[in-house]
């Protein structure tokens, strides 16, 4: 994603730069949602291949939403500060996401305490 917004910037920003509007709103908004759902398989896959049953792995739709967004924001993020190399930023985003979906898989949850 940070390859294709290094080559596109002008593209990625029209279209998540914040102030997007009719026919470009729609078409960012078609994209997120593609990146969501491409998402959402291979958690649900990669879930289901870690021994968790298909109906839980369902649970995996909000959480490929909430990634998507987090990939938006930081790929969006590094394009206004372009000082640290997008290799670094992508490390940190897939060590965001893998440490806390190993943890998931593992079951260890956060849960608020009463």
């Amino acid at each position: 994603v940070f390859d294709f917004a290094d080559e596109h910037r002008d593209a990625w920003l029209l279209l998540y730069g914040g102030g997007a509007a009719g026919t470009i709103a729609s078409t960012a908004e078609h994209a997120e949602k593609a990146m969501a759902g491409l998402l959402e398989e291979l958690l649900a896959a990669g879930a289901i291949a870690e021994g968790v049953a298909p109906a839980a792995a369902g649970e995996t739709t909000p959480i490929a939403h909430a990634f998507t967004a987090a990939t938006i924001a930081a790929v969006s993020w590094w394009l206004r500060h372009p000082e640290e190399p997008k290799e670094l930023h992508a490390l940190r985003l897939m060590n965001f996401a893998w440490k806390g979906f190993g943890a998931m898989l593992a079951g260890d949850l956060w849960l608020p305490e009463d």
